[in-house]
């Protein structure tokens, strides 16, 4: 019984202190979430705007800094079923949008060097 009680207030320590953590780790999460949200909804309004495309789905998405500023680069999937590479070196500029034949194809774009 007395290794018991000694677990559990281990346990209860333990939880105690991840409390400020737990709190940081979660503020940072949700931070990241909403700035990933804004950079989607911008990108989902270029492409309806300009590529009249319903995004139905992004993937591949990777987030870089060049210069020190924050740039992603993603493939978008249309409802009817186009694919386009998107990306952009800057937070407040337009998206680079490129046609690709499927997702593998728009992956390709992305790995070419900058010469071809």
């Amino acid at each position: 019984m007395q290794s018991t009680r000694n677990t559990a207030g281990f346990f209860a320590r333990t939880f105690h202190r991840l409390g400020p953590v737990t709190g940081l780790i979660l503020g940072l999460l949700a931070a990241s979430l909403q700035a990933q949200a804004e950079w989607e909804d911008d990108l989902q309004l270029q492409m309806e705007s300009e590529k009249q495309c319903k995004a139905v789905s992004i993937s591949n998405v990777v987030e870089f800094t060049t210069d020190g500023h924050d740039g992603i680069t993603a493939t978008v999937e249309c409802e009817d079923g186009r694919f386009f590479q998107a990306s952009r070196d800057r937070p407040l500029r337009a998206f680079s949008l490129a046609e690709c034949k499927d997702e593998a194809a728009c992956v390709a774009i992305r790995h070419k060097p900058k010469s071809e």
